[in-house]
């Protein structure tokens, strides 16, 4: 079965691929959508790169 990938971006302290399912917070800039990310590798919360 195919997944679908639900990639935000990596992590800027490990590398590590960050999901949907790893948001903490989400919020609106005036010109994007931001987020704080708990990276399930390195345990730290991070914003996504």
């Amino acid at each position: 079965m195919p997944q679908h990938s639900d990639s935000i971006g990596s992590c800027p302290e490990c590398g590590s691929p960050l999901h949907q399912r790893d948001i903490l917070v989400e919020y609106d800039t005036d010109t994007t959508t931001r987020y704080y990310v708990e990276c399930p590798e390195c345990l730290t919360v991070v914003h996504p790169a």
